[in-house]
């Protein structure tokens, strides 16, 4: 196991790239296309967690300078980006405690994080009786990766909250003026995604286990109320209910991994 993790912190390395004279690297998402705004965050994380606090910084900071005007990232993929890369930073300020560098990039992540609450408050709306309807403060939807579906994916809403509630506990460990917002920010993006999840949830037949049980359904987008393969010609329910699916939630805080939603997943998935 310790040749294996060797041999791919070894790739990582030789997968990156120099950009800007070295002062900035350029992470490959461990494939031929390079720095995916996606798929390389985890690669960055595991650079961190290996020690490589340098380089897994420099790495963030080649992101940085990819964010638009609005403060959004997509640096040649999906929207999605904006939430995994402000994620992993987080990771990587509770792993190096560097205060100045967090300092100095504290502008661009309030933007940031001003741009996921803007896409909520498009959704933030009432039907007709003056109720919420189920989507209400989520992300606008969109695509995720390969599959061309817009829908309101729990695992985007996943890590948009995941990135502003990770900016928001930084930002308050160095006492920003902005914290404070966005830890109430965060904690109604928490409120919304898990009502949105029950409704959703509800109204999906139960799955049946290998050993002939039943368990809750967990659905991977608002109002899709089954496995995505079975609403939807094309997709695989690998992709979309495993790869992309609210299973994602037990990781990313918006679901307890040792409450009983956790013990649903993780036996259907298994």
């Amino acid at each position: 196991v310790n040749h294996v993790f060797r041999s791919i912190q070894t790739h990582i390395l030789l997968g990156a790239r120099n950009d800007s004279d070295g002062a900035l690297v350029a992470p490959s998402a461990g494939v031929r296309y390079g720095p995916l705004d996606t798929e390389a965050q985890p690669v960055v994380l595991a650079l961190d967690m290996l020690g490589h606090h340098d380089i897994a910084q420099r790495s963030l900071d080649y992101f940085l300078t990819r964010y638009r005007d609005d403060g959004s990232l997509a640096n040649g993929y999906t929207l999605i980006g904006t939430g995994q890369n402000l994620w992993t930073l987080g990771q990587h300020y509770l792993l190096t405690k560097d205060s100045g560098w967090l300092s100095s990039v504290a502008p661009k992540l309030v933007k940031s994080c001003q741009w996921i609450m803007n896409q909520r408050q498009k959704t933030s709306v009432l039907d007709a009786r003056g109720e919420k309807m189920p989507e209400y403060g989520l992300a606008t939807p969109g695509v995720l990766a390969d599959w061309q579906r817009y829908a309101y994916y729990f695992y985007a809403n996943g890590y948009y909250y995941a990135g502003l509630r990770a900016v928001a506990d930084i930002l308050t460990d160095i006492g920003h003026p902005d914290a404070a917002a966005l830890q109430s920010a965060a904690d109604a993006y928490h409120e919304d995604i898990l009502r949105a999840f029950r409704w959703n949830q509800a109204r999906m037949p139960v799955l049946q286990l290998a050993d002939g049980t039943w368990v809750p359904s967990y659905p991977s987008s608002v109002y899709c109320f089954g496995l995505t393969k079975d609403f939807y010609k094309g997709v695989s329910s690998f992709g979309h209910d495993v790869e992309v699916g609210a299973n994602h939630l037990l990781n990313l805080g918006l679901l307890d991994p040792n409450s009983k939603d956790g013990d649903w997943i993780c036996n259907f998935m298994e």
